[in-house]
């Protein structure tokens, strides 16, 4: 059996407090093991995600806990949280979460300047992530100068520069076409293809059609 490159054990999180309070999800607990792609399916408000911000660790859980591979994320130190993100996990957040003041292929390169690689190494391995979502044309330009789209692809683009272990891409191809949404998820596949776990959040069929295996979401409980 590969081996599990994630787990997440019941895990609750609520927001809001008194009258206010929301529980967005309750008691999920979910694993992911290396060359899967898992899909997590649900409408909008399901806990999608809230779930993969646990996962990728940007928020804590108010119970349960977030492993990756041997790493507990909450007993984590600030250099295995860095050594995370800069070369196990890629993540694409719904909002891009781009960073407005560089270009296309400055953002991209992010990851990689992060984990200390060569700047010939970064060139090559940045050009090769433009040019797989369709962006080369646009490497020198902002985000701002970007569309919706656009912007989304080069969130994919620096999720997979760095060709992480762990892959979890929050509504991946919400803002695109049909043909650009199926080159997406033909890198996110072969991702998985090339051992990693990979875990998209979505409720487009046509990405829930290409899962090795999917869970529902619905009122931030799973079946």
């Amino acid at each position: 059996m590969s081996a599990v490159r994630l787990r997440g054990e019941h895990l609750t999180r609520a927001f809001g407090a008194g009258t206010a309070r929301r529980t967005a999800l309750d008691d999920v607990s979910i694993e992911v093991a290396a060359g899967e792609l898992l899909v997590v399916r649900g409408p909008s408000g399901s806990g999608k995600t809230t779930l993969l911000t646990l996962l990728a660790g940007l928020d804590r859980p108010d119970a349960g806990r977030v492993r990756i591979g041997e790493l507990d994320l909450a007993a984590a130190s600030d250099a295995e949280a860095a050594q995370l993100r800069t070369g196990v996990l890629g993540f694409v957040p719904q909002e891009f979460a781009l960073a407005p003041l560089l270009s296309a292929r400055e953002n991209v390169e992010l990851p990689l300047r992060w984990a200390g690689v060569p700047a010939r190494e970064r060139d090559a391995r940045v050009t090769d992530a433009l040019a797989a979502v369709d962006l080369s044309p646009h490497a020198g330009q902002r985000p701002d100068r970007l569309s919706g789209g656009q912007q989304q692809r080069v969130a994919l683009a620096r999720a997979l520069v760095h060709e992480p272990e762990l892959v979890l891409a929050d509504e991946p191809t919400a803002q695109l076409d049909s043909a650009t949404a199926t080159r997406v998820m033909d890198l996110l596949a072969a991702r998985a293809v090339a051992g990693a776990a990979v875990v998209v959040a979505t409720h487009d069929p046509d990405v829930i059609a290409r899962a090795t295996r999917v869970v529902t979401l619905a009122d931030g409980r799973a079946s």
